[in-house]
């Protein structure tokens, strides 16, 4: 019985420090109006933090060239086509400046157009990342897409776990 609340309580610590010292920041691709955007339009954020865009509507996030604004960045760090209701994640892992646009035609132009700064924001680098990909999407620059509704899941799992924790002791 001692082993397995000892166990259990090493499982949970593990689980509650995962990703410590990582955020997550949370991009709207356009907004629930239709409008062109992406909100907020510029961010800072550290190596090893995620950005989960959002989508309202048929839209690109799209890493742009520095050069160019409303072009693809060669390489891409990521390019994401997603539909309202998707939500697309990628960590950054290198320190850059990451332009970020959507490449449908008229969009960039329009305004929807923004920039992710990480870390010291020297120069812009890709990093991989995993790659994770449901129904007809494109996702070719690394990172992760899910729907809404799965963001809580990890919450979930920590909060049942420490529920089962504390129904062992």
């Amino acid at each position: 019985m001692r082993l397995s609340i000892a166990y259990a309580s090493a499982v949970m610590a593990l689980m509650a420090t995962q990703n410590v010292h990582a955020a997550t920041t949370t991009v709207q691709v356009s907004d629930p109006n239709g409008g062109l955007g992406f909100t907020p339009s510029n961010i800072n954020i550290k190596p090893g933090d995620t950005v989960s865009f959002v989508f309202h509507g048929p839209h690109t996030a799209s890493h742009a060239s520095a050069s160019n604004g409303c072009a693809p960045a060669n390489p891409q760090e990521f390019n994401f086509n997603g539909n309202s209701g998707q939500v697309f994640n990628h960590t950054f892992n290198t320190a850059g400046t990451f332009n970020l646009y959507c490449a449908i035609p008229g969009h960039c132009a329009g305004g929807m157009k923004g920039v992710i700064l990480v870390g010291s924001g020297s120069g812009s680098s890709a990093a991989p990342a995993t790659t994770t990909t449901s129904g007809s999407n494109s996702n070719s620059g690394g990172g992760s897409t899910s729907d809404a509704s799965s963001l809580s899941v990890k919450a979930s799992l920590v909060a049942a776990g420490a529920a089962l924790l504390g129904f062992i002791m």
